[in-house]
C-alpha cells in the first residue's frame, strides 16, 4: 500500500492537490492579537518576530494561514475550523515548526509523508480507511488550480507530519482516573432497556379561538416582530444571459468533458459493462457532446453578461455619471433602465430573483452611491440603480393582521402541546405506581390528554451498539437516567415529541478485569496527552504573543 501511495502522488501529485481548492475561497484576514494590521502604513516596516517569522509580513500571513486551512480540509475533509480557531491552529503549528527545529528533530521522510496521507479524511471510504477508488475518483472530478503550487502541498503535508511529532512530545503520557474509566465503560457499554412512547405532535390539533381582544394584545406585546424593515426603490441596467450568442469549438468542449467525465455520464447499452478507461471517455464524449455544449455556452454567456456588467459599472465609476445624465449615457451604448418593486432583507422582487447578493447590494446604495457593483445571475447579470430608501415603519394592526392571528394561534398550541405534554407524563407516572404496564398507562394517559401516541420497547441494547429505530435524541436523555426512572416529554423533530421509561439498566464490570477496561483508559489517555500537548504549544503561543506585542503608546 504505501508503494503504491508514493508512486500514484508522484504520478498525480500536482493534479490532485492543486484543485483541492478549486472551490475553497481562502481568507486571509485575520486579527493576531494586538498585532498592528500589516495594511496600517508603516506596519511592513515595523517587523514583529514570531518563532523566525515576520507576523507584520503580508505573504507571511498569508502562507501561515492558507497552510493552516489547507492542513484542516486535508484533514477533516472540509474546511472545519474558521476565526479564532483557525487562527489559534495557525499559529501553534509555527510554534511547533520552530521548536522542531530548535530541537533538532529530523525531517519527515517520504514514507513518513506517504503513512500521513493515509489517515486523511479526504481519502477513507465510509469504513474509515484509504479508499484507492475514492481517491481516483476524487482526482478525476478536479480541475488544475494554479493558485497553489506543488511545493506548498508538499510543504504543508511535511509541516503537519512535524506538528504532530511536536505535539506528542508535549503531550506527556496522560494520566487517567479510574473514576473516568469507570464513566466511560458506563455509558458504552450499560445494557438498556427502554419503554418510548412516540407522539404525534402533528395530529394535535385543538380548536382555538382568538378575539379581536386577543389580536390587539398580542400584537401590542410582540410589535417588534411585525416591523416592516427598511427598503430600496431601485430600477436595474440588466445584461441578458444569451447562450446561443457565444462561440464554441469542438476542442473546447473535448477538454471540458475530459476535465471531468463524471459530469456528464453516458448512458451505459443493457448488454455493455460500464467501463472507466481512458479510451471509453473519448468514445462516450459523442453520446454526450450535445450535454457538454450547452453546458460550456451556459457557462460562457453568464461570463460574458457578467463581464459587460462590470465593465459598464468601471465605466459609470470613472466617468462620474450622476443620475440625471444616466438616461443619455445608456442610450447611447443601447441599454435602458427596467425597474424592479422595492428590495428589502426579506423581499427581492421577482424580476430580480435568482440573484442572492441583491438584497445586500440594494442596501448599500444612496445618494452618495447611486450604483451598485455587477451583480451575477443564472438568466441575467444586472447594476442596481437607487431611486429612494423607504426607512422603516410600524405598520397598523389591519396591515398584518392576518400574520398576527396565525402567530398568535400557533402560540396558544405551543402552550396548549406543552400543557398537555405535562399533564400525559404526569398522568403515566400516576399509573405506574399502580403497577400499570408502561404501553397500557401510555395509551390510557394519551387518551385524556388528546395526544395521539405509540408504544415501542428496546430490550437489551448498548450505546455502542444501539437499536434501529431509536432516535438520537433519545440516547442523550439516557445518559441522565437510573432504572425505573421517566424522562421529561423531549421533542426529537417538529411533529414528534417522546417519553422514555428505563426498564432496566444493567451496569458493566467496572473493574480492570474487564478486558476493555486497558483500551478505554487508553484511548482516554491518548485524548488527554494530545490536549495537554496542544494547550502547551497554545502557551508558548500566548506567550511569544505578549513577548512581541507592541508598546502601549
Amino acid at each position: 500500500m504505501i508503494s503504491w501511495i508514493q508512486r500514484t502522488f508522484q504520478q498525480h501529485f500536482k493534479v490532485l492537490f492543486l484543485v483541492l481548492l478549486g472551490g475553497l475561497i481562502i481568507s486571509f484576514v485575520f486579527t493576531i492579537g494586538a498585532m498592528p494590521s500589516s495594511s496600517v502604513p508603516d506596519a511592513g516596516s515595523r517587523q514583529r518576530d514570531f518563532f523566525g517569522v515576520n507576523l507584520n509580513n503580508r505573504e507571511t500571513q498569508e502562507r501561515i494561514f492558507g497552510d493552516a486551512q489547507l492542513s484542516v480540509t486535508l484533514q477533516a475533509g472540509y474546511n472545519a475550523l474558521d476565526g479564532a480557531r483557525l487562527q489559534q491552529y495557525a499559529l501553534s503549528r509555527q510554534a511547533a515548526l520552530s521548536l522542531a527545529s530548535e530541537l533538532g528533530l529530523p525531517a519527515p521522510t517520504d514514507r513518513d509523508i506517504a503513512e500521513y496521507v493515509q489517515t486523511l479524511r479526504m481519502f477513507q471510504g465510509e469504513a474509515g480507511k484509504f479508499d484507492v477508488k475514492r481517491y481516483e475518483e476524487f482526482r478525476d472530478s478536479l480541475k488544475t488550480n494554479p493558485r497553489i503550487s506543488e511545493a506548498d502541498i508538499g510543504r504543508v503535508l511535511a509541516d503537519d507530519v512535524v506538528y504532530r511529532r511536536v505535539v506528542k512530545l508535549l503531550a506527556g503520557p496522560g494520566y487517567v482516573l479510574p473514576a473516568d474509566v469507570a464513566e466511560q465503560l458506563t455509558v458504552a457499554e450499560s445494557a438498556w432497556s427502554v419503554d418510548i412512547a412516540t407522539i404525534d405532535t402533528s395530529a394535535f390539533k385543538p380548536a382555538i379561538a382568538a378575539t379581536d381582544a386577543d389580536i390587539s394584545a398580542f400584537f401590542a406585546d410582540n410589535a417588534g416582530r411585525y416591523e416592516i424593515p427598511a427598503r430600496t426603490r431601485v430600477d436595474y441596467i440588466a445584461f441578458p444571459v444569451d447562450a446561443q450568442s457565444v462561440a464554441v469549438s469542438d476542442e473546447e468542449l473535448l477538454s471540458t468533458y475530459l476535465a471531468n467525465p463524471a459530469r456528464f455520464p453516458a448512458p451505459e447499452a443493457k448488454d455493455q459493462p460500464a467501463t472507466s478507461t481512458e479510451a471509453s471517455a473519448f468514445d462516450n464524449f459523442a453520446k454526450v457532446k450535445p450535454q457538454v455544449e450547452a453546458a460550456v455556452r451556459a457557462q460562457k454567456a453568464r461570463r460574458a453578461a457578467g463581464q459587460a456588467a462590470a465593465d459598464l459599472a468601471l465605466e459609470l465609476f470613472e466617468n462620474k455619471v450622476g443620475p440625471d445624465a444616466l438616461g443619455d449615457f445608456l442610450a447611447k451604448r443601447n441599454l435602458s433602465l427596467q425597474s424592479a418593486a422595492p428590495v428589502g432583507p426579506d423581499s427581492v422582487p421577482a424580476e430580480l430573483a435568482g440573484i442572492p447578493q441583491v438584497a445586500d447590494a440594494a442596501a448599500r446604495l444612496g445618494a452618495g452611491q447611486p450604483y451598485s457593483d455587477a451583480l451575477a445571475g443564472p438568466d441575467k447579470a444586472v447594476i442596481l440603480v437607487w431611486r429612494e430608501t423607504i426607512p422603516a415603519r410600524q405598520p397598523e394592526l389591519a396591515e398584518v393582521r392576518a400574520q398576527v392571528e396565525s402567530d398568535f394561534k400557533a402560540a396558544r398550541l405551543r402552550e396548549r402541546l406543552a400543557a398537555a405534554g405535562k399533564s400525559f407524563r404526569d398522568d403515566v407516572s400516576a399509573r405506574l405506581k399502580t403497577g400499570a404496564k408502561f404501553a397500557d398507562a401510555a395509551t390510557a394517559a394519551a387518551k385524556a390528554a388528546g395526544l395521539a401516541v405509540e408504544t415501542k420497547r428496546f430490550e437489551g441494547f448498548t450505546f455502542n451498539e444501539p437499536p434501529e429505530g431509536l432516535d438520537y435524541t433519545a440516547l442523550n436523555v439516557l445518559q441522565n437516567l437510573s432504572a425505573g426512572d421517566l424522562s421529561p416529554v423531549v421533542n426529537v423533530s417538529r411533529d414528534q415529541a417522546i417519553l422514555l421509561r428505563v426498564a432496566d439498566k444493567k451496569l458493566p464490570d467496572l473493574t480492570p478485569a474487564n478486558p476493555r477496561y486497558d483500551e478505554i483508559k487508553e484511548r482516554i489517555a491518548t485524548v488527554l496527552a494530545q490536549r495537554n500537548g496542544e494547550d502547551a504549544l497554545a502557551a508558548l503561543v500566548e506567550q511569544e504573543l505578549a513577548r512581541t506585542a507592541p508598546a502601549a503608546p
